[in-house]
């Protein structure tokens, strides 16, 4: 798959602000999506800056996060599964912030995997973001598609919190 199949060219879509989380494994990948991105009219928001010892790097990626529409996280997994592990995982191909919280209650991230991503993708979305992607790669225009990979949306009838902006006011 090249960077060009994985965005979507959809004229609803266009002007949307895309946080990537991605893996420095990646990098050669995301480079790519970026300039697709970049090329179908959307902000791609990436940090490229190395984390140094004692950094407070999360600062930086809060102000990025703070701008988007939408997170996408690129990962090892294809998807979000539940019961990893066990005969009865499953992908989940989508769930609402009020669904994911009950599954993190629940223990289905561990804290090293998943979790943090899903609970990432919560608290974005209670501050008034619009989804959460959550694949590989490798699938990742299909994810975009709705195809593949999972999609954490917004409950229906909870009101985000009034979005942050880049300065956290």
């Amino acid at each position: 798959m090249t960077a060009e199949t994985a965005v979507s060219n959809d004229s609803h879509q266009a002007r949307a602000r895309v946080f990537i989380s991605y893996s420095r494994r990646d990098i050669a990948f995301v480079d790519r999506l970026e300039a697709a991105l970049k090329a179908r009219n959307f902000e791609p928001l990436v940090d490229r800056t190395e984390i140094y010892a004692f950094e407070d790097w999360w600062k930086r990626i809060e102000a990025l996060i703070a701008r988007a529409d939408t997170i996408v996280f690129l990962t090892g997994a294809s998807s979000v599964y539940l019961d990893w592990g066990t005969p009865r995982q499953r992908a989940v191909a989508e769930m609402t912030a009020a669904e994911a919280e009950a599954h993190i209650a629940d223990g289905q991230f561990a804290a090293g995997s998943m979790g943090p991503k899903i609970t990432a993708a919560v608290r974005f979305l209670a501050e008034g973001g619009q989804q959460c992607i959550i694949t590989s790669s490798r699938h990742l225009a299909a994810a975009l598609a709705g195809t593949h990979g999972t999609r954490i949306v917004p409950t229906a009838g909870r009101m985000p919190a009034p979005r942050r902006t880049a300065s956290g006011q």
